[in-house]
This record gives structure tokens, sequence and C-alpha cells, in this order.
């Protein structure tokens, strides 16, 4: 059975956006966009919109072999079969409402990281200085997973979108946080984000995502977290603000696969070799991460 409140945060989907699909020809470099049953975008053979598909749907772009990510408007937490790849969102509440929500140990790192007098700032166009900054930070951040990295293009072009928001933190005039966003109505969408390695142990990633949840808050929204990994830390760390993991599902369904080759990202070689892959050939790199959030 579909939960409506599930089903109502796909309502005004941003990822089928003409000003998302636009940006996903300008990272990627692929100009031939086909369309697929009037308001779905498919880039290649690849259906780049993370949405609510219908059965009807689904077996549509099977039969046509169309690459896709579906939500499945289910809790992966209830399911007997849960789906190794989830979607967790954040539903609307008044902030009173939200914060009775978060378990003990975000509600007690939220509240250490508020006595220590971090600023927030909201970015809403270009400046190259502070997307310098966070691009520095960026860089950091996916050393430190042994991971691909997307070009300093990839976020400027992401900022200089209309529905585009990037939430900071700063330690006095110092960047220690950063998340890049989307915002479409009734939904704030979080994309690529990361703390400062040197404060998370006065616990940057809970003041980034308290600040959001607050902003959400107040302006009636939901907050889609992004694709992960069930049992995931990160995921984990999500369920912790109150977050519903939602199950999804994919073509190809690889989740074999995957298990078998997430243990090889922990070596160095690995992540090196990504890394310089990534830089070469930023354009199919991004291609090939798609649909992504």
């Amino acid at each position: 059975m579909v939960d409506s409140t599930f089903s109502s945060a796909f309502e005004n989907n941003f990822y089928l956006n003409t000003e998302f699909i636009t940006f996903c020809q300008k990272v990627t470099g692929i100009n031939k966009v086909m369309p697929f049953r009037d308001r779905y975008f498919i880039l290649k053979d690849k259906n780049i919109s993370i949405h609510t598909y219908n059965s009807e749907e689904l077996k549509m772009m099977k039969e046509k072999n169309i690459k896709f990510f579906s939500v499945d408007l289910k809790n992966n937490d209830t399911e007997l079969n849960p789906s190794l790849m989830e979607y967790p969102i954040l539903f609307y509440k008044p902030y009173d409402l939200a914060y009775k929500r978060f378990d003990k140990t975000f509600r007690k790192y939220v509240g250490r990281a508020d006595k220590l007098n971090f600023t927030t700032k909201i970015l809403r166009k270009f400046n190259n200085e502070i997307i310098t900054d966070a691009y520095k930070l960026y860089l950091q951040h996916m050393k430190r997973l042994n991971a691909f990295v997307f070009p300093k293009t990839f976020f400027e072009l992401f900022i200089k979108l209309p529905s585009s928001l990037l939430f900071l933190v700063y330690d006095k005039n110092k960047l220690i946080g950063y998340s890049f966003c989307f915002e479409n109505k009734d939904n704030l969408y979080t994309s690529i984000g990361a703390g400062h390695e040197d404060y998370f142990d006065k616990y940057i990633n809970y003041k980034l995502y308290h600040e959001k949840i607050k902003y959400a808050c107040k302006n009636k929204l939901n907050i889609h977290m992004g694709l992960g990994i069930k049992d995931s830390g990160y995921n984990n760390f999500k369920r912790r603000t109150g977050a519903i993991c939602l199950k999804c599902s994919r073509n190809p369904e690889n989740d074999k696969l995957l298990k078998r080759a997430l243990p090889l990202t922990k070596y160095t070689l690995i992540g090196l070799t990504s890394r310089f892959i990534s830089r070469i050939l930023s354009k199919k790199v991004i291609f090939t991460m798609m649909p992504f959030t």
C-alpha cells in the first residue's frame, strides 16, 4: 500500500524539470535528449530523473533497455526484502515536532554545535571565491573517501541555476562546511556537501544538517536527502534526524555486483585511479554516476 505522505513529496519533483535536464546536459556534454511519455527525458540509454514511476512506465523502460532509478514509496526498514539503495526523506513538520523526531544522539550533538557560535550563510548566486573555498573542502572530502571527483565547473554550473542554494558554515572567516541544494516548491533537495575534517569533533556535520532542517521547517519543505546505501553510516546518520528511507528499484538491478565492488573502494590505489580517470574523463564519469542527487 502506498502512503499518500510518501507520494506527495514527488508531486513537484525537481528532477523532472527542464532546468535540471538542461543542467545534466551541460555537465555531461550530451545534447541529444529523447522524450519518454512526454514528461520524462532520456540521455542516451539512461533516464536521469529519480522519480516514482508506475508499473506500466517501469515495464516500458525495461522493454526499451532504458536504465532508471525508481523510488517505490515503501519504508525500506519495514520491507521483508529491502533494497540495497534507498532514498531518505525528512517529511515536513513544524520545527518543534521535527525536533522531537531527532534521536537522542542527534539532539545532543546539535545542542553542542550550537554552543560553538559558528555562523551560517546561504548563497543563491555565483561567487567565485566561495565556490573555490567549497571546492577545496570537496577535494579533501573525496580524497578522504578514496573516491572520484567532479570538476569545479560542475559546482559553478550548479550554483548558477535559479533553483540552487548553498548552505555555508563558518568559524569566523574560515569555511568549515557546505551543502549544495536545490529548492523546488515544497521540497528541498540536498546534494554534495561536507564538513572540514578538523571540525568533526565539533559536530560540523550535525550543524550543517540542523541548519537545513531549520530552513526546511521555516519554509514548509520536505527534505530529499539523496541516494544512499542501506545500513551505511551516512544513511543511519540521516535516520537520526527522523528521516524515512524509501525502498528503491533499478534497471539494471546489480546489487550483487555493487556489494562486491564496495570493499574495493577502501584500497588507496583504487581511489587514486578513480580520481585520475575522473579528472581526464570528467563528463563521462558524471554521466556514469547518473542519476545523482
